[in-house]
């Protein structure tokens, strides 16, 4: 009886697009192929094998999905890290890190930080007078500490971002550290991360003033993957400063940014009470007040269109009715 043996692995011969196309999954720590697709030049279909023999020969680590419909899910493979460091001088403890395989029970969280990711990277690249000078992952940002008085208690928080991401707008620098909420978390937990980042920031605005390195200014921006879960969330911002809210927290659902160039349109809401207005990341405060009329016209139709979109948990977008706001509009402005 003949023993059979196992055909040998041909040596894989990397391409200038596979190498641009390991950097893009380095970049991104985890991506669909749907977005690489968006990302790499070529037909889907020679991006589709071109990953295919990447996976076979470990280059790239593919999750199982769990549906056909579904787009497979990639992040970087053992095989990646030489070619990375070679032609990028990324340091190889970087590459290390970013292959170690995301466990199944966090692949959602970190596929819907790879698409605001997606949403920034493709908005900035298009927008001749915005540039994206860094983003920086969840895995390679430190921890933020802080200690503040709750009542009679001292409350020590220490917390991470999503994702941080760096800009600059018409020469002026934004730093915009984001969370991507699954509504996985109790409401308890998301409250106490809101007050934590309210005083972190007095703390920073503190240090600025005193003219020690601080991480000052920042914004914080939030996305969701329901208009009920951004209301939910919303209400603990609007609870600060003794019901006055705050702008330091701004909100969207992740669906209003499905096209990407729509990222720095007015899509945010704040957390400050008695603005019910829809803004743009890129508005200074005085063009906040300025175009108010414009940015309430837009408010409206958007809060008339037919549907308001969610993003289920298998990734899909899908529709639902629009939900009322909970705190109803008010003429008054920010200032």
């Amino acid at each position: 009886m003949p023993i059979q043996t196992e055909k040998p692995t041909l040596p894989l011969h990397l391409t200038s697009r596979d190498r641009e196309l390991l950097k893009c999954v380095f970049d991104f720590r985890i991506l669909t192929a749907d977005l690489i697709q968006q990302l790499i030049p070529g037909s889907d279909q020679q991006i589709l094998r071109r990953l295919q023999k990447l996976t076979a020969h470990r280059y790239l680590i593919r999750h199982q999905r769990s549906s056909a419909h579904l787009p497979y899910v990639y992040q970087l493979g053992q095989q990646a890290g030489r070619e990375l460091t070679a032609l990028y001088g990324i340091e190889p403890d970087r590459v290390k890190k970013r292959a170690q395989k995301i466990s199944a029970d966090t692949v959602q969280h970190a596929l819907m930080i790879s698409r605001v990711q997606f949403a920034a990277t493709c908005a900035a690249a298009e927008w001749p007078d915005v540039e994206l000078v860094d983003c920086v992952i969840e895995d390679e940002l430190p921890y933020r500490s802080v200690a503040y008085q709750d009542g009679a208690r001292t409350v020590k928080a220490s917390f991470k971002h999503d994702i941080l991401f760096i800009l600059k707008h018409q020469g002026r620098s934004m730093t915009l550290p984001t969370e991507a909420d699954r509504s996985t978390e109790r409401g308890k937990v998301v409250e106490s991360k809101i007050k934590a980042y309210h005083h972190f920031w007095l703390q920073e605005r503190e240090k600025a003033r005193r003219g020690e390195q601080a991480f000052f200014p920042f914004r914080v921006l939030w996305t969701t993957r329901s208009r009920e879960r951004l209301e939910n969330i919303r209400r603990h911002s609007l609870a600060l400063n003794n019901s006055k809210g705050t702008g330091l927290h701004w909100f969207t659902c992740e669906a209003e940014y499905a096209d990407p160039q729509r990222f720095f349109e007015p899509i945010w809401y704040t957390g400050r009470t008695g603005d019910q207005e829809l803004h743009s990341l890129l508005e200074s405060r005085r063009d906040r007040g300025k175009n108010r009329s414009s940015v309430c016209t837009i408010s409206k139709d958007r809060q008339q269109s037919a549907a308001a979109e969610y993003t289920d948990t298998s990734g899909h977008i899908r529709r639902e009715e629009p939900i009322p706001s909970q705190h109803g509009p008010n003429p008054t402005s920010r200032k």
